[in-house]
């Protein structure tokens, strides 16, 4: 079946993670349109983003019938190379009447739904044909209670609730319709299954969108009870996680700054609600920058100061069958993912090694990089849309000119440019460099 994307570092089509990206992504440019247009990319994101939702409605062979997967897992992880070079067998699965999976059914409601909001102003028909299949899903996934985990063999993400799922779809229906019924359906989930999901505790990512659902319902109300459980919960995680000693939150091993970025992101879409504006702001400034390169190196592809090189995926890693097409090809990947987000360190201590075959550390995904480019798009639409430069190379020397730990932002910029000025920070000192790194971001963006 053509179209979508692959998951991760593999070629497998992994519809679960996939769909929860896309509902990120669709989210981050409902909120903060004016990022993407500042940044010149709306029209290069809305390509990106009908390339998912016309897969979407392909998958969408029947009202109650949904492609969950595609893809052999032994046999794919079994293969290192381009996609163009696979020949294995490409069975794909669904879920269907008999073999449900409402959490799965939900997500795609959630990404179509909010999809038709971004469509709906310069392609009101294809607007109108998401929505439709929204609405489908949803109700495939309430005639039809069950966990997809459950309906298919090997399938890679697990899911553990559906509720949130459902909950989320319903709430972007509503978004997308203004229907006070719609609301009101998404009001009476949120009170129906409060037993089942986590308000207070609940993590982030491509299995538990309670957070989200929460933030989408004081999107939606304005009402305390909703807003202030959102509070509840960003301030639990931002004052009760644990954090590296150069400042990323830390959540788990795999894929670290995924979720550091999907906890920014919520505590962004909360901010610009206003709740708790300040602190959560300087909370989503604090992994932004770290994530680009405050502590002295990028963990964006292509971007920054000294920027991984040798990402665990296989298209990055593979320009030949037998050029670097092995994960323990020392060769920097001749293929340069600009703008994927690795996993980062895996555990609170900041260490971090680029090498391709430590997928913890250096895989790359779909969700790993939907939750920061929200969080991005916040921040960037909280300080009027600026952008940085483009990538550079690292520092070598680095003369000891530039702002200083405790220096005043004076909204002036050493070197001309944001990279400029970092390779003017003194690195014998990490932290007089970070905080160097810190003010360069505050001058130069």
């Amino acid at each position: 079946m053509e179209g979508g994307y692959y998951d991760a570092g593999d070629n497998l089509k992994l519809h679960f993670p996939f769909a929860a990206a896309f509902t990120f992504l669709a989210w981050s440019a409902t909120s903060f349109p004016d990022a993407y247009t500042g940044a010149g990319e709306m029209e290069n994101f809305l390509d990106g983003m009908r390339w998912a939702t016309d897969f979407m409605i392909k998958c969408h062979t029947a009202p109650d019938v949904l492609v969950a997967q595609i893809g052999d897992v032994d046999a794919d992880h079994g293969f290192w190379g381009r996609p163009e070079d696979m020949n294995m067998g490409r069975p794909a699965q669904s879920i269907g009447p008999g073999n449900p999976g409402s959490d799965l059914a939900s997500d795609y409601a959630s990404t179509l739904a909010a999809a038709s909001v971004l469509f709906k102003d310069s392609d009101p028909s294809y607007s109108a044909t998401l929505l439709q299949h929204a609405k489908e899903l949803i109700q495939f996934a309430f005639d039809h209670p069950g966990k997809y985990t459950d309906s298919i063999s090997t399938s890679v993400y697990g899911s553990s609730n559906y509720h949130d799922e459902m909950g989320l779809g319903v709430a972007w229906i509503a978004k997308a319709t203004g229907d006070p019924a719609d609301l009101a359906r998404a009001e009476q989930v949120y009170d129906e299954f409060a037993g089942d999901l986590d308000y207070n505790g609940a993590w982030i990512n491509w299995d538990d969108k309670t957070p989200a659902f929460v933030a989408m319902m004081c999107e939606l109300t304005s009402n305390a009870k909703y807003c202030d459980q959102l509070a509840t919960w960003c301030n639990g995680k931002i004052d009760g996680s644990t954090y590296s000693p150069k400042g990323e939150i830390f959540i788990d091993k795999w894929g670290s700054l995924r979720h550091a970025g999907n906890v920014a992101a919520i505590c962004m879409r909360a901010a610009s609600l206003g709740v708790n504006s300040d602190k959560y702001l300087g909370f989503v400034r604090q992994q932004i920058h770290y994530i680009l390169g405050s502590t002295g190196r990028s963990f964006i592809v292509g971007y920054g100061v000294n920027p991984p090189t040798h990402c665990h995926h296989r298209g990055a890693s593979c320009r030949g069958p037998n050029d670097c097409c092995d994960p323990n090809c020392p060769d920097s990947n001749p293929n340069v993912l600009v703008g994927a987000l690795v996993g980062g360190p895996m555990e609170a201590n900041d260490y971090y090694q680029d090498r391709r075959d430590d997928y913890v550390m250096n895989e790359v995904a779909l969700d790993y990089n939907s939750g920061f480019q929200m969080a991005l798009a916040g921040l960037l639409d909280a300080t009027g849309g600026a952008t940085t430069t483009g990538p550079t190379e690292a520092p070598t020397s680095g003369p000891t000119a530039g702002p200083t730990s405790g220096s005043t932002p004076n909204h002036q910029c050493p070197g001309g440019s944001l990279d400029g000025c970092i390779a003017l920070c003194p690195e014998e000192d990490a932290d007089i460099y970070q905080a160097c790194v810190h003010d360069c971001i505050d001058n130069c963006s």
